[in-house]
C-alpha cells in the first residue's frame, strides 16, 4: 500500500515511523507484523473518521479476497499490542455493524533530517526500446552519473546506496518496458470478460462445526431462482450444483465441470434469526475474483442480504436489466423469516427426489404455509412434491394428482406469475387427460421463465407422449443450454429414442447419463426398459438396480415384472403381478401397472381388461399409452384404438 514516508505519527507514548515501518513506545520497538502495521497506519491516517470494514480490507489486502473475520482478528491483535484495556478504547473504537475509528490525538512529525536536493530536474521520460540496448545502457549510466551531481553532503557510503538504488530503479523500468512491449505484440483482450453462464454453489459454513445444510443449499437455491430471471445469463439449476456441497470443494473446479464462465461461491452462518454472509463471484477461466460481498457481523434481514447479492451480481456482470427483470430480482414471496426458513428446508428435501425426501419436503412446505397462509411459492412446492410421488408409484397416481391439483390451484389463485405453479398445473391437466389445457399451462410457464428446466423437461415428455418427437427434442435441447451436464436431460433424450424405437441410440444416451451420475435412477430404469425391448438379459440387471435405488418405486417394479416376462422368467413376473394386483384390489389405482406386466406375458385379453379398469380410474399414466412400446402387442386391436380415442390420444 502507498504511504508518505516523510511523516511519522505520534499518539500517547507511541511513534509510528512510516520510513522504517516501525511502531515505537517510549523509544522501544513494539513488534508488529506487516499486516498489523498497515492496518494501524490506515486508521491513523484517517483518524477521527469512521472507516468501513470493507474500506480497510481494500486498503490493506487490496485485491486479495479475505474473510472479514481476518480483519476482526487482526484488529484484536493490534489492540493488545497497543495495550488497550477491554471495553476502554483509548485508540481504536469499534463502530457496530460498520467499522472502526482511531480516536486518540495524533501529531504529525517530519522524518526529513536531511534535505535531498537535485540540481537539475528533467521533465523528459526515459523511453526503453527493446531493440536498442545502447539507449538502455546510456540511460542507466546517466542515472548513475547523476549521483555525482548531488549537492547534499552525502558521505561515500550513502552515495553508493543511492547509486545502487537508482540502478535498481532503472532495472525495474526495463522490466516494465519489456513487459509492455511484449504485451503490445499480442492481441488485446477486453477489459471485462463476458459472462454468459453462471453457477451458484451451495454455501459453506463459516464455522465448520456448525453446519446448517438446509440454509446452505437453500440460500443458493433462492439466488438461483432469482438470477434465472436474467435473460443474458444462463444459470445452472439447483439439481446441477447440489453435489458441490463439500467443505473442501474447489469452486473453480466445480465451475469448469459445470461448464460455466463464473461461479458464485459463498459462506454463511446462522445465529437465531440473523445470518452472516460472505460471497465472491469468480471467473472460472483464471480463478480471479470479479467481485465480493460481505455482510458485516450478523445481518438481521436475510431478504435484504439476498437483494444486495443479486443486485450486485447483475452490476458486476454489467447487465442491462429490463424493468421486469429488476422487479423479479427484488421480489420477495414472503416477508415472514420463519416461513422462509421452513420453505428452504422443504426445497432441500424436494431436491433429493427420493420418496423420503419428497414426503419430508411436503411437511416443511405445509409448516411454511401455516406460518404464512399467503405463501404461494410454498403451495407450488407442495404441488411439485406430489407429482414425482405419483409419477414413480410412491403414492397412488390418482391421489397424487388430486393433491397436486389442489396445491397448484391455490398457488395460482394467490400468484398467477409463478412459473413453478403453472408447470405443476400443466402436469395435473396432462394427468387428467386435458391435453390442450396442459400445453397452454406449459407455455405459460415457459413465457414467465424460459430457463426453468423442469418445465422444459416435462413439456418435452408431454410432446413425446403426443407423438411430436421433433418438438420434444427441441425442448430438451433448449433445456440443455441451461444445464448441459444434467443426467436427467441426457436421459430424456434417450427416452425420445426409446419411444421412437431407436434402441441402440437410446442405450448410448442412457450410458452417457450414467457416466454423469452412476446412481441416477432414471438412466438405469430407462436403460432396462430399452434392453427389454431388445430382449437383452441386461434389462434385468438395470431394472433391479433402479428398483433398489428408488427404494421400491412401484412403477419401476412393474417394468421389472415386464422385463422378467419378455425374457422368459415367468415365475418372477407373476410374483410381481400378484403384488400389484393386491394393491389394485385395495383401490390404490395401479391397474395400468398390472396391464404392463400382462403385456410382457403376452396376454392380450388381460392387457385390455386392465387398461379398461385404468380408464375407469382415470389413470394419470395413460399419458404414455399412444407411444409406449410395451403395448405394441395390442396397438392394432380395435378395442385399443377405441380406448385411445376416448382418452383423446387418437390421431
Amino acid at each position: 500500500m502507498a504511504q508518505d514516508t516523510n511523516l511519522s505519527y505520534e499518539f500517547g507514548p507511541f511513534r509510528l515511523d512510516t520510513a522504517e515501518r516501525l511502531l515505537l513506545r517510549d523509544g522501544n520497538v513494539v513488534p508488529l507484523s506487516p499486516r498489523l502495521f498497515d492496518i494501524l497506519l490506515v486508521l491513523v491516517e484517517n483518524r477521527g473518521h469512521i472507516l468501513e470494514k470493507e474500506t480497510v480490507l481494500k486498503a490493506v489486502w487490496q485485491e486479495t479476497i479475505v474473510e472479514e473475520g481476518n480483519l476482526t482478528r487482526n484488529v484484536s491483535s493490534l489492540r493488545k499490542a497497543l495495550g488497550e484495556r477491554p471495553n476502554d478504547p483509548q485508540y481504536i473504537q469499534t463502530i457496530p455493524w460498520r467499522g472502526y475509528r482511531f480516536v486518540a490525538d495524533v501529531r504529525e512529525v517530519s522524518n526529513q533530517t536531511d534535505e535531498l536536493v537535485i540540481e537539475e530536474h528533467s521533465s523528459s521520460r526515459i523511453i526503453i526500446e527493446m531493440e536498442d540496448e545502447r539507449k538502455l545502457v546510456a540511460g542507466l549510466d546517466a542515472v548513475i552519473r547523476g549521483g555525482d551531481r548531488l549537492t547534499h553532503r552525502f558521505n561515500a557510503k550513502q552515495k553508493k546506496k543511492w547509486i545502487a538504488f537508482a540502478a535498481c530503479g532503472v532495472l525495474l523500468l526495463l522490466s516494465a518496458g519489456a513487459l509492455s512491449i511484449l504485451l503490445s505484440n499480442k492481441s488485446s483482450t477486453p477489459s471485462r470478460i463476458s459472462i454468459k453462464s453462471l453457477a451458484v454453489l451451495p454455501f459453506k459454513p463459516i464455522n465448520k462445526d456448525a453446519r446448517d445444510a438446509y440454509l446452505e443449499l437453500g440460500m443458493a437455491d433462492t439466488l438461483i431462482t432469482r438470477l434465472s430471471n436474467l435473460s443474458e445469463v444462463a444459470v445452472r439449476p439447483t439439481t446441477a450444483v447440489r453435489k458441490y456441497d463439500g467443505l473442501e470443494q474447489d469452486p473453480v473446479a466445480a465451475g469448469r465441470e459445470l461448464k460455466v464462465d463464473a461461479v458464485l461461491d459463498g459462506t454463511i452462518q446462522k445465529l437465531g434469526d440473523r445470518v452472516r454472509v460472505t460471497v465472491r463471484l469468480i471467473n472460472t477461466r483464471d480463478g480471479v475474483a470479479i467481485w465480493n460481498y460481505k455482510c458485516d457481523d450478523y445481518c438481521t434481514d436475510i431478504f435484504g442480504t439476498q437483494d444486495s447479492i443479486t443486485e450486485r451480481v447483475a452490476e458486476a456482470l454489467t447487465l442491462r436489466l429490463s424493468g421486469d427483470e429488476q422487479k423479479l430480482l427484488a421480489r420477495h414471496y414472503t416477508d415472514n423469516p420463519k416461513a422462509y426458513q421452513l420453505y428452504l428446508s422443504g426445497r432441500y428435501f424436494w431436491n433429493k427426489r427420493t420418496a423420503d425426501g419428497l414426503n419430508k419436503g411436503i411437511q416443511y412446505f405445509e409448516q411454511a404455509i401455516d406460518q404464512d397462509p399467503s405463501y404461494a411459492l410454498a403451495y407450488a412446492g407442495l404441488a411439485q412434491s406430489y407429482i414425482p410421488l405419483g409419477r414413480y408409484g410412491y403414492m397412488s397416481p390418482t391421489e397424487a394428482r388430486d393433491k397436486a391439483s389442489t396445491a397448484a390451484k391455490k398457488a395460482l389463485e394467490m400468484d398467477n406469475t409463478l412459473a413453478e405453479a403453472h408447470c405443476a398445473m400443466a402436469v395435473v391437466d396432462e394427468w387428467s387427460w386435458r391435453w390442450p389445457e396442459a400445453e397452454t399451462e406449459y407455455q405459460h410457464s415457459i413465457n414467465i421463465n424460459p430457463k426453468y428446466a423442469p418445465t422444459r423437461q416435462w413439456y418435452s415428455e408431454y410432446l413425446l407422449d403426443s407423438g411430436r418427437r421433433d418438438e420434444a427434442f427441441e425442448q430438451i435441447r433448449l433445456a440443455q443450454e441451461f444445464d448441459p451436464t444434467s443426467p436427467v436431460l441426457n436421459a430424456w433424450v434417450g427416452f425420445g429414442y426409446y419411444y421412437d424405437r431407436q434402441y441402440e441410440r437410446a442405450i448410448e444416451q442412457f450410458q452417457r447419463a450414467s457416466e454423469l451420475d452412476s446412481n441416477f435412477v432414471t438412466s438405469h430404469w430407462l436403460a432396462g426398459l430399452t434392453y427389454a425391448e431388445k430382449r437383452d438379459e441386461r434389462a434385468i440387471e438395470q431394472l433391479q438396480k433402479a428398483v433398489e435405488l428408488s427404494n421400491g418405486a412401484l412403477q419401476i417394479t412393474a417394468d421389472l415384472g415386464y422385463a422378467y416376462a419378455v425374457l422368459g422368467q415367468k415365475r418372477e413376473a407373476l410374483a410381481l403381478l400378484r403384488e400389484i394386483t393386491n394393491r389394485c384390489t385395495a383401490g390404490q389405482g395401479f391397474a395400468y401397472d398390472a396391464a404392463v406386466i400382462n403385456a410382457g406375458l403376452g396376454d392380450k385379453e388381460l392387457v385390455l381388461s386392465w387398461l379398461e379398469r385404468a380408464y375407469d380410474e382415470r389413470s394419470p399414466l395413460f399419458q404414455k399409452l399412444k407411444v409406449d412400446p410395451k403395448f405394441d402387442l395390442v396397438r392394432t386391436d380395435p378395442r385399443f384404438v377405441a380406448l385411445l380415442r376416448r382418452v383423446g390420444l387418437a390421431q
